[in-house]
This record gives structure tokens, sequence and C-alpha cells, in this order.
């Protein structure tokens, strides 16, 4: 039977969270590293493996992709062709690099489909049965790009990588929704055809950010600005540029 995972509370020092720390360059050295926004290679895109509104890192077997929520974080895992695939046996943990406050680490344990639902479960169909790795964090106070999150996952399905390490920005999973490309004021939760017409609903990402403190996001609409007040803008994004959040890195298998 597995353990229940521990919450981690961070609340008192993500209070008083500084500047984000500079992303480093990318490099072949023997740490995880993070690759800069918008610096995906041409014609690539992580769409297939960003099925529930995270963020993706790929190495030489895998893409790994990441949610970050309020209430912790998840990883789920695709294979090379970006196709959805089990953990089975992995474990791991997360370390959170927390500007003027040091690290906080994270244990990662195995989530199996019947012992409760993952983030965006409704979207994925066939993918209902697959397994994840989850950790309990309070993230409630982090902000766009606040943190570094650096990842190292054990006991890989298949042989030729067995382990991994990467490094993410802390950016807020984004919604899955749908959305007319004929009619973009219809959004809906499900897939299906436009109820303005016969044209099929492409899968958008949807969040809500502040006017006035664009590092202010949330995934609840009725949510307000902490720092002024402000009712928050709904910001829609076709699934395919989500990778350009500055997602993640590659690792080449350099550990």
């Amino acid at each position: 039977m597995r353990s229940r995972s521990t919450m981690f509370s961070l609340a008192a020092a993500l209070a008083f969270a500084g500047s984000p720390v500079p992303a480093q360059e990318h490099g072949h050295g023997k740490e995880p590293h993070e690759k800069p926004a918008g610096q995906e290679a041409a014609g690539h895109t992580h769409e297939k493996s960003s099925l529930h509104g995270g963020q993706v890192t790929m190495t030489k077997e895998f893409h790994f992709e990441v949610l970050f929520l309020r209430d912790g974080i998840q990883v789920h895992l695709y294979d090379r062709n970006q196709n959805p695939i089990p953990f089975r046996a992995a474990s791991g943990e997360a370390t959170l690099t927390i500007p003027g406050k040091g690290d906080v680490t994270v244990p990662l344990s195995l989530k199996k489909a019947a012992e409760g639902k993952h983030e965006g479960h409704e979207h994925v169909g066939a993918d209902l049965q697959l397994d994840w790795l989850e950790g309990r964090a309070d993230l409630s106070k982090l902000r766009e790009d606040e943190a570094r999150i650096q990842f190292r996952i054990r006991n890989l399905p298949g042989d030729k990588e067995k382990e991994d390490a990467f490094r993410q920005a802390f950016h807020l999973a984004r919604l899955v929704r749908f959305r007319c490309p004929k009619h973009p004021e219809t959004l809906s939760e499900t897939v299906g055809k436009c109820p303005k017409g016969d044209g099929e609903m492409q899968r958008v990402a949807v969040w809500y950010s502040c006017p006035m403190h664009p590092k202010v996001v949330e995934r609840d609409p009725a949510a307000r600005c902490p720092d002024c007040g402000m009712k928050l803008d709904q910001k829609v994004e076709p699934m395919e540029k989500t990778p350009e959040r500055g997602a993640g890195g590659h690792d080449h298998g350099h550990r």
C-alpha cells in the first residue's frame, strides 16, 4: 500500500521570496540545466506531451510534463515520440530553490489512476489508466519564474535511461480548454464540435493574470491580484505555444 505523501509547508519561505534566479546557460555539464524561453528546435513543439497544461522537458529517451499546482507538483511521462507511458516503479524528488531562503526538497511518489484523478484527467482519454509522480507542497505564494526546481527521477522504464535529472522554472500549470478557431469567444471544457458551427474545437491553454502585475498568475477566474486587488484578465494561448514559457530544457542524459 502506498504511503501517504507528506505535505510540505513553504508559505513562510515564499512570503519573503526575492527576485527570480537567472536561468543557467544551455550546456553539457553534469548538472541538469534549463533551456531559455523560446528556444525550441525549429519545427518542434511539445503539444503532444503537454496533455494536462504543464510544461515539458525533453531528455534523450523521454518527455517529462510537469504541473506546478498551488498544492503540489505532478509529473507525467512520455516516450521520445511524445506518447504517454507509465512510470511503473519510478520515484524521485523535486528541490525548490527559493531566492534568499535556500532549498526545500519535496519527495515524488507514484500515484496510480485507481487512487485518484490527476489534473486534466477529463481531457486525455486513454491516458486515464496511466500513473504519475506526485509531491504535496504549499506553492500558494509563488509567482511566475520566482523559483527554480531541480528534478531527479529514478527507476525509469526501459534499459536505456534509468535515471534523469532536469531543471525547470516555476510556472503555474495552465487550464486545458477547447476553443473554436472561427469563434474564439467560445471556450469549452470538453472536446467536440463548435456549438456555433461544424468546426472542430482546438485545445488551448487558459490562465488568469493581473494586467498591472503580470507575474501574478492564477487558475481561478475569481482570483484577484494580492498586490492591487484588481480582477485578473483571462489569457488564452494555443497549446503548441506553451513550451515558449521557458518550460524547461534538455538534459541529454548527463548525470
